[in-house]
């Protein structure tokens, strides 16, 4: 599976639309915090992460229907980490309303919305982009040894 950084901007905000996904924010992101995977013109999926501190949000995973069970999601996500993981980030966050079995395989514990850090509630995914019950989950980066 070919995983790439920083995929097109129209790229991105095809996937996200057609998926019913936020793309208010996007413009306002780093681009270099998005990863694609398959092709670099028109990629099958793409993922981000929002930096607060020692604290991650994942955003925007997203699989088009074509290359769904081709483990697209499952890389991307592994990618994500290990690019987070080498920033200092302690704890990835996010919000779903349709992956929370996904992400429960990939290692992140479903968490109430209360015990969010401040940094994460003060980002736009999280305060205003994402209904109030959509399922909070949180992963630690943190190995130890």
């Amino acid at each position: 599976m070919n995983i790439f950084q920083q995929p097109e901007l129209s790229s991105i905000e095809a996937l996200l639309g057609v998926n019913d996904l936020p793309i208010a924010d996007l413009e306002e992101l780093n681009l270099e915090c998005f990863f694609g995977c398959d092709h670099k013109n028109c990629p099958g999926g793409v993922i981000d992460v929002e930096f607060m501190g020692e604290d991650g949000l994942l955003r925007s995973l997203v699989v088009s229907s074509g290359v769904r069970g081709q483990g697209c999601g499952q890389a991307l996500v592994d990618k994500l980490e290990e690019f987070t993981a080498g920033t200092g980030v302690q704890n990835l966050y996010l919000l779903t309303e349709t992956a929370e079995d996904l992400f429960s395989k990939l290692g992140y514990l479903r968490i109430d919305r209360e015990s969010v850090s401040d940094a994460i509630k003060s980002t736009t995914g999280f305060s205003s982009l994402w209904p109030d019950d959509a399922v909070v989950m949180c992963k630690s980066l943190v190995t130890s040894f």
